[in-house]
């Protein structure tokens, strides 16, 4: 039957439409349209139909219910129709031995109008897009379509910093699996992401970087450290050894062990390696500020912080034991 909604859904997308009332269930091309690109996160497509869905909308076939008309478009002239919207209620109708079913034919072959308002009547009448989804529909907008970021993030309900980064991130991902580097636990988008300040050196810097955390599992206070030597270093060939050299090194081979080539990572929250985050950025602010006179605590700041001191200094010269000249040994 015909359906309101549906159709001003294609009036808003502007495109011209025409209400067939029965066409053949064979003049549609089942398979191109369980292939449609609304459902992204379902690359084969029998995962796309919900069984349970069609089962229901037998049994209301068979009880006289009437539903919404399909909508499809035809690719070229005297070829079948390919749903844009209706699977569901495509295969309910075949399994519920009817020969013909009603359809809104969208009568445009742009790819751009096409896509939006397949994903738009998918939303309407079908399984509602997950996040997900729609993160992957606002890029492809922004990559086949050359829509601007913005206006790609508030047509899909997604942050443009959300979707920034994402599209940062496919292009990452297409760099990295150029060049075959295998995608492990430890490798994640995070690492990636951390590892792209890299590519303003050279993009060779870049995946070698990734196949080191890839391989051996290396850890985002790992990469830190190796960015910040890798930008002191003044060549690029200097820099590229700082790689090779952490390759061969004992600490490698151990973070390789410990991850098994970077195939488990450690867990994020873990205590164990909240302190060591800890321990290596004050390490590295330490070593930034060779006197005191900036990092010091303010006046009112002063007796909360020395209490702090004394803690952290008890609990490390227990785990470590009291350094050479420290308090502690003298005692």
């Amino acid at each position: 039957m015909k359906s309101e909604i549906v159709e001003q859904c294609l009036r808003q997308g502007q495109v011209e439409f025409e209400y067939l009332e029965s066409v053949p269930l064979a003049q549609i091309d089942k398979r191109s349209s369980l292939q449609n690109q609304a459902r992204t996160r379902m690359p084969d497509a029998a995962v796309g139909i919900i069984k349970d869905l069609v089962d229901s909308y037998v049994v209301d076939k068979k009880a006289g219910c009437r539903f919404p008309a399909l909508v499809g478009r035809m690719p070229r002239e005297g070829s079948k129709y390919i749903l844009m919207d209706g699977n569901q209620r495509l295969l309910a109708s075949e399994e519920a031995g009817e020969k013909t079913t009603d359809l809104y034919w969208v009568k445009s072959d742009d790819p751009s109008t096409i896509a939006r308002l397949t994903w738009t009547l998918n939303n309407l009448n079908g399984e509602r897009l997950t996040p997900e989804e729609c993160l992957e529909h606002a890029a492809s907008f922004v990559e086949q379509f050359n829509c601007k970021l913005a206006d790609a993030a508030a047509e899909w309900k997604v942050g443009v910093r959300t979707l920034r980064r994402h599209l940062d991130l496919r292009c990452l991902y297409r760099i990295l699996e150029g060049k075959r580097v295998k995608i492990t636990k430890a490798l994640t988008p995070d690492m990636i992401l951390r590892a792209a300040a890299l590519r303003a050196m050279g993009e060779d810097l870049f995946v070698k970087a990734c196949r080191l955390i890839a391989e051996y599992g290396l850890n985002a206070a790992d990469l830190d450290d190796l960015l910040q030597r890798i930008r002191l270093a003044e060549t690029a060939a200097a820099k590229e050894q700082i790689l090779h050299d952490y390759a061969h090194s004992d600490g490698a081979k151990k973070r390789r062990a410990q991850t098994k080539g970077g195939k488990v990572s450690f867990r994020a929250g873990s205590a164990r390696q909240q302190h060591w985050k800890a321990l290596n950025k004050l390490y590295r602010l330490y070593a930034k500020h060779h006197t005191d006179v900036l990092i010091q605590p303010s006046e009112e700041d002063w007796e909360e912080g020395a209490r702090m001191a004394d803690m952290i200094r008890s609990r490390l010269n227990g785990m470590f034991g009291p350094l050479p000249g420290s308090n502690s040994e003298a005692g």
